[in-house]
Order: structure tokens, then sequence, then C-alpha cells
């Protein structure tokens, strides 16, 4: 198929109207290997080119001036069989990178006119029928894609009693009961939907049974093909062709979550890779935590040989959640529930751990602290904003005084990333989640990661009233605990906005992008309380300009 002419590769997983002369003629013009599209506005934006040339597609630097996102449809030459792998899968962008380091042209063409939207995550699948609608309805390229078959299923559904926001793609033999809520959702085919049903932006898997509310996606767990998950469920009790499953939005963890429902029964699968190896002591840090009375998930199975973990799905909302749009004094009042949760851990917790000789990630030090650093530099300084090496330098020299500072304190066993998506807020108080990274280290660092997270923006008096009850249920002195806050501050900041740069580029983790600008503007609140420090102040200054024009 591929010996002796040109032939087409298209994605799978792209909703795509867009006309195939423009490639056709940069073939015929250029001689080159493949002819690309892509496009300057809209995704990830890794690919850097030349002129029409494409020098890379793993930008340090994605989503600034010049980069492009590939749109997944290529015209490419029998010879780029020549760069791909042997056998088994292979990646295509392994292949032409092969290619441009022997010399060969990859051309990169911007079609006008046309109509992309990446459909290969659940979020993107959703987008891809949302934007497909309005193209309909404004006559713009992508509107042939509309089937009209569905726009009179919507109409039939709405005078039925349904009541639809948004789109409602819905396919064959599907029941939606009068009074169920459906709002920009897809509903494959065989499902059965109540009618007390919530559903908004949601997939709805074939065959499914819905009565109550759904996120996200919702299938039956005999249509996932994951072995370990139905070896999982099985173990449990649960049968997965009677299993209703939702797998989760990613975390950017190396983990994978999904709630799993069985009758009344509901658990929580996780599923992790030991690319970061703290993932694998979440069992045994729950275990220990309950122990000593802090609030965490109950561990109900341990398959640490298949990298999973069944938990307690601890039912309630994030802290986020919680207090957003909530009033002063209701805000007030969660967190001063979970500091009062937390406080075991920071009195007890290290000593405890020690005696138990509970295995923990390194503590924080001199190396740790400055591997943050250098993720702020390296993802966020120079990946995204594009800064001098000389520029970004200066500000790290200062970052090394934040270091010390808190090497200076006492070391207590720490929660490591105790922001509010991290805390549910359950009916027997908060539960903290995500503790597999807890180590020893400064007590700051929590309350910083706590007080100065992005999610919420906390007011700086709100910050001031929490920190004066954390030192009062500690038994610490208010001084000193608001003397090290702001050292700690900076430093969590500097980190987050590291994470977030880096996580913006990743598929389906591109939402951690709009947290930067309020970090950055907390990040610089922090360093008002600072002496000194001038040049990361300056440093800071800048990046909130740049941020806003990148």
């Amino acid at each position: 198929f591929m010996r002796n002419e040109p032939f087409w590769i298209i994605n799978g997983d792209i909703a795509i109207d867009v006309s195939p002369r423009p490639f056709m003629a940069a073939f015929a013009r250029s001689k080159a290997l493949a002819v690309l599209w892509m496009t300057r506005s809209g995704g990830p934006r890794t690919v850097e080119m030349a002129g029409n040339n494409v020098q890379t597609f793993r930008s340090t630097r994605p989503g600034t001036r010049g980069t492009c996102t590939f749109c997944g449809l290529h015209l490419a030459s029998p010879g780029l069989t020549g760069f791909m792998g042997d056998s088994g899968s292979f990646s295509i962008i392994d292949s032409y990178t092969k290619a441009i380091s022997a010399g060969q042209r990859i051309v990169g063409v911007c079609s006008e006119k046309s109509f992309w939207s990446d459909a290969g995550t659940v979020e993107g699948y959703l987008d891809a029928h949302r934007r497909v609608l309005s193209s309909y309805r404004r006559k713009l390229p992508g509107g042939r894609l509309m089937s009209r078959r569905l726009l009179r299923r919507q109409s039939e559904l709405k005078r039925a009693g349904v009541v639809i926001d948004g789109f409602a793609a819905v396919g064959e033999g599907v029941g939606i009961a009068p009074g169920a809520r459906v709002g920009d959702t897809v509903v494959w085919d065989g499902a059965e939907i109540g009618p007390r049903a919530d559903l908004v932006d949601v997939v709805v898997g074939t065959g499914t049974k819905i009565r109550g509310k759904a996120r996200r996606m919702v299938l039956r767990a005999c249509d996932v093909r994951d072995a370990e998950l139905h070896a999982t469920l099985e173990t449990a009790g649960f049968r997965p062709e009677k299993t209703t499953v939702q797998p989760l939005a990613p975390r950017g963890s190396a983990r994978e979550f999904t709630r799993a429902a069985y009758g009344a029964k509901r658990v929580l699968v996780m599923q992790y890779s030991l690319e970061r190896p703290e993932n694998g002591l979440y069992a045994k840090h729950a275990g220990f935590l309950r122990r000593i009375g802090v609030p965490v998930p109950k561990i109900l199975l341990d398959r640490p040989r298949a990298g999973v973990v069944l938990l307690e799905d601890v039912r309630g909302r994030s802290l986020l959640d919680c207090v957003t749009d909530a009033r002063d004094v209701t805000v007030r009042r969660f967190y001063r529930r979970v500091i009062d949760a937390l406080i075991p851990m920071h009195r007890a917790g290290a000593d405890k751990a020690h005696r138990s000789r509970l295995t923990l990630s390194e503590p924080f030090s001199t190396d740790l602290y400055t591997w943050e650093h250098d993720l702020f530099a390296s993802q966020f300084l120079h990946g995204m904003l594009g800064l001098a090496p000389a520029r970004i330098s200066a500000g790290l020299t200062d970052l090394k005084r934040v270091a010390r500072r808190l090497l200076r304190e006492p070391q207590v066993l720490i929660h490591r990333d105790l922001q509010s998506t991290n805390i549910i807020m359950s009916r027997r108080g908060p539960v903290f989640i995500d503790f597999q990274g807890m180590r020893m280290g400064a007590a700051a660092y929590d309350l910083a990661s706590l007080l100065c997270d992005p999610y919420v923006s906390l007011p700086l008096r709100c910050q001031v009233v929490l920190l004066a009850h954390y030192a009062k249920v500690a038994g610490s002195a208010v001084s000193a605990v608001r003397g090290v806050f702001w050292y700690a501050a900076v430093q969590r900041l500097v980190q987050a906005v590291g994470a977030y740069a880096r996580l913006g580029s990743g598929r389906g983790t591109g939402r951690f992008v709009r947290y930067i600008a309020p970090a950055l503007a907390m990040l610089e609140r922090a360093l008002g309380h600072l002496d000194g420090m001038g040049d990361l102040k300056s440093l800071v200054a800048e990046c909130r300009r740049r941020s806003k024009e990148v």
C-alpha cells in the first residue's frame, strides 16, 4: 500500500472539515518527505517551524509566539516508511524527528477556512460536538459534520419533557425519561436514562443505565478494555457486566482513577505506574495515617504487583467546591476544620513514622528545593515565556535564600500537596487524599499549599486569620508562624507555577495553564511580605506582564 505512491494518514481521534488541495499543492511544490496540517490557534502548540519547514515537534516553549499545533492530517511519501519502526507500535512523531535529523524536509501547511477539533480525550470529544453544532448554526467550516437526524431527535426529546441545555447527541435505541436533564452530552446506543438523571458534559456508554447525577464519562465496566480493572473489581465481588464505571479526569501524577458502582456499593480504583515511585507508597501511607488519627480513605484492596489500589469512595465535595462563591465566614469555618484535622500529622507524625519504620519519600533538602526552583525555571520562565538564562539566574539566586530559611525550621511530617482539590469535605469531616508524596519538611510548606492555593486565591485577611488559628491549635507563637509562612508561600507557588506550565502542555491536562495567573498574583503578594529579594520581585512582576501576552 505504501510502496509506490504518496499516501494520506488521518489520525483517528480528530473531527475535521478541510480541503486536501493545499496539501497536495505543497507536496508537489516542495518535494518534501511529508506535508502536515498545522494550526497557529488551539491545541498545545508544541511544533516550531522555520518558514514552512518543521524544526521540532517538542518545543521547549510551547504555546508561545511562532509555535503551532499538528492537526493529525498527513500527506506522506513512501520514503517515510524507512523511518518507521520495524514492528509493533511506534510514534509517527519519532519517525518525523528521525527524518528531520537525516536532512529530510517536513513541511507544515496552515489551511484557511477549515475546521479541526481534537477529540482524543473525553473533554475534547464533547467539545468537538459543541463546536460542530456552533459551526452549523453559524454556517462556518465544520457545520457539514452536523447530523440533521440528531437535531430532529433533540427536538423530539424536548417535546417529550426532557430538559436539554446545549446539545444532546443521542444514539439509536436510547431511552430518556421525561424530567431528565441532559446538557452538552453524548449518549451512545442502547443507554437508559432515568427521570432523575442529571447529565452535564458527559459521555454515556453503550447500554449504560443512569438514574442520578453523572459527570465526564459513564460506561459499563465490561466495555472497558482493561484486564487489571476487571480483575480488581471481580476480586471485590463486582461483576463487570453489572458495574458502572466513571473514569475521572487526569490528575497529572502517573495515576488514573475510576469510580465504580455495583448496586449500592461504591468504590474508587486507583491505577498507577512507578514512573513516580511515591505512587507505590500510597496504600501503606493510608494505613499509617488512619492509625495516627489523620482522616484519609480506607484501603479495601492493595495489588502492588498490578499497580492497583481499591479504596473507599469518600462521598462529599472537594474543599474547592465548598468554598467557591461562599461567604467569608463559611470559608473560614471550612478551613479551620481542615487545619484541625492536619494537626495530628504535624504534631506526632514524624515520631510515629520513625517508630513504625515507615518508608517515606526523601525529605525536603537543598536538593529538593533546588529541583522545585529548576522546574519553575525550565518549564515556565524558559519553556513558556522564553526568558534568557541571565534573566532567570538572578531570580534563582534569591530563591536559594528562601530554601535556606525553610531548612532552619523543625522537620515534621507534611502532606506535601495540601491544596483544595486534595481535601474532601465529607459528612464525617475533612478527608485528605493524594498524600503519597508526604515526607519530612517544614510545617509552613503545608500551610502555604493550603492557604496560598491558586485554585481558591484566599484574600490576605483570611490567610492571616487562619494562620492565627493554626498557631493557636499547634501551640505556637503567631509571630513565629507568620515569620516563616511567606517564605514557604514563595517556595510553594514557584513549584506550582512550574508544575502548571509542565502539565499545561500535556494531553487532557491543559486546564492547569489557567491557574498560572492567580499563582503569580499570589506569589507577588508573598514576596511583598519579605525584605530584599529585589531580583526575584522584578522577575515575578515581568512574568505577570509576559504571561498575559502569551
